[in-house]
């Protein structure tokens, strides 16, 4: 992968998810609610192919396109409109991995953008979920049971609105607002956390319980002062909920509660801004404890706390421990930059837990300055096995703007929906500008001594799907 990258390529796929996701979780969205009056958001034409592979990105003409971990058996999910005038993105997979939702864009000329939500599986026409000319999607997460599929827009008033569409029955029902958003699902799909405000926003920060019993919804707020951070999370189990709060004498804390709210436990202090996520396993606890950037959203020191039955455990030093609770990434012994000046070894702007919660991949960001005096963005890969207690450093690449913008700032809230792992947790795929200057999709595999990115397709925002479902 070529060693540079420079900030600043647009594409009209960026412009759609910078008005959206950037802008509208940071508390941006100026536009109203979707009327009877808009513009519907034309439908992909033609058939999705017969059989979708593992990797679904957006490709290079604004298209929808899965592709294997070989970078074989490409095949479409949309097809180019005659006039060109329609791209999606966002790919989104279900929790089986039999279906893909994404997101539409066409350009309406001087009337402006229609937009569209869209969900296709292998062998049919893909079914549209929502349309709308003047309230852009944002963001999107499957229900745990494939049956159901929860999104924000930008709304009136400078919210955004969080929506259930019911793929059963077609019904759309609004559950909230907010601004910013975030939310989990638990494990069975009866209940959704959410938290609004606080980071980004004007307002104080809001947790809420959303559930459903016998058909019945029921919204419950969490009267808890929130502390600064983004996407609350389940755990694995359904049976806690991890947040960051404040202690009633000062100070925050990342702490998990029970489902009614209570505080079941006070995991550690907090100095910032926390982005944190549970193991797949429900075994450990990783987070980031940082401050916001300019450029790679809240960076900072990443850190695992081990659990076991609900309770913490007293744990051996790794890498260095602070205290005998706390384990911090360290990277005393290893060259990050080749000599090149870079942020300290605590800077972290990302991490994805493995699906089988061994492995964390983690993303240390750098600038620099080309010949030109411009600004140059890199990530160093990183994944640490927290069985064996070792880090191995994967290589250094110039970013997507796409993962860089969207992502990486994000990426506590993506854990919840995406994955860039495989569901072997043998390889990963980043999106990376490529030696043609064009961004590209590599797969790296996360077990091999060197591993050597092998190129799987031209295009952005790769995903892959969570299971080996039948495609």
């Amino acid at each position: 992968m070529k060693s540079v990258s420079r900030i600043g390529r647009k594409t009209l796929c960026t412009t759609l998810m910078m008005t959206g996701l950037a802008a509208a979780l940071l508390g941006c969205a100026t536009a109203r609610s979707p009327g009877a009056s808009d513009l519907s958001a034309e439908q992909p034409s033609g058939s999705v192919a017969e059989r979708l592979s593992e990797i679904a990105f957006v490709g290079m003409d604004g298209q929808i396109y899965t592709v294997d971990r070989m970078g074989r058996n490409l095949a479409p999910v949309t097809v180019p409109p005659e006039d060109g005038k329609v791209r999606y993105t966002l790919p989104t997979w279900s929790p089986d991995g039999t279906r893909l939702a994404f997101i539409s864009l066409r350009d309406t000329g001087r009337s402006g953008a229609a937009y569209g939500i869209h969900v296709a599986e292998a062998g049919s026409t893909a079914r549209q979920l929502f349309s709308s000319q003047t309230a852009p999607p944002i963001y999107l997460y499957w229900a745990p049971r494939n049956n159901a599929l929860s999104f924000i827009i930008g709304d009136s008033r400078r919210q955004v609105a969080f929506y259930l569409a019911d793929l059963r029955t077609g019904d759309l029902t609004r559950l909230d607002t907010g601004r910013p958003f975030y939310w989990d699902w638990s494990f069975n799909g009866r209940s959704i956390i959410t938290h609004t405000g606080g980071v980004g926003g004007t307002d104080p920060g809001r947790l809420s319980l959303i559930s459903w019993n016998d058909g019945t919804r029921l919204n419950t707020d969490i009267p808890l002062a929130t502390a600064y951070f983004q996407s609350p999370a389940f755990s694995p189990a359904g049976t806690a909920i991890l947040t960051a709060i404040r202690g009633a004498m000062g100070g925050s804390y990342l702490t998990v509660l029970n489902l009614d709210g209570s505080i079941r436990e006070t995991i550690a202090p907090l100095q910032g801004i926390a982005m944190f996520s549970w193991s797949p396993t429900g075994n450990s606890i990783a987070y980031i404890d940082g401050s916001p950037s300019r450029m790679f959203g809240t960076v900072g020191t990443l850190k695992v706390q081990h659990l076991k039955a609900g309770r913490r455990l007293t744990e051996a030093p790794l890498f260095r421990a602070q205290g005998t609770r706390q384990l911090t990434v360290s990277h005393t012994n290893i060259p990050v930059f080749h000599g090149e000046p870079a942020y300290p070894p605590e800077r972290v702007s990302a991490f994805f837990w493995s699906p089988d919660g061994r492995k964390i991949v983690y993303f240390v960001p750098n600038l620099r300055r080309d010949e030109d005096g411009g600004v140059l963005m890199l990530f160093t890969i990183f994944i640490l096995d927290t069985e064996a207690e070792t880090i191995r450093q994967i290589g250094t690449f110039p970013p997507a703007e796409e993962f860089a913008r969207q992502i990486v700032p994000f990426h506590d809230q993506f854990q919840r929906s995406h994955t860039i792992w495989s569901p072997d947790s043998e390889m990963i795929v980043i999106n990376a500008i490529a030696g043609d200057g064009n961004p590209a999709i590599f797969g790296v595999s996360a077990s091999d001594l060197s591993p050597k990115p092998r190129l799987l397709a031209h295009g952005t925002l790769p995903f892959w799907a969570p299971r080996n479902g039948s495609r």
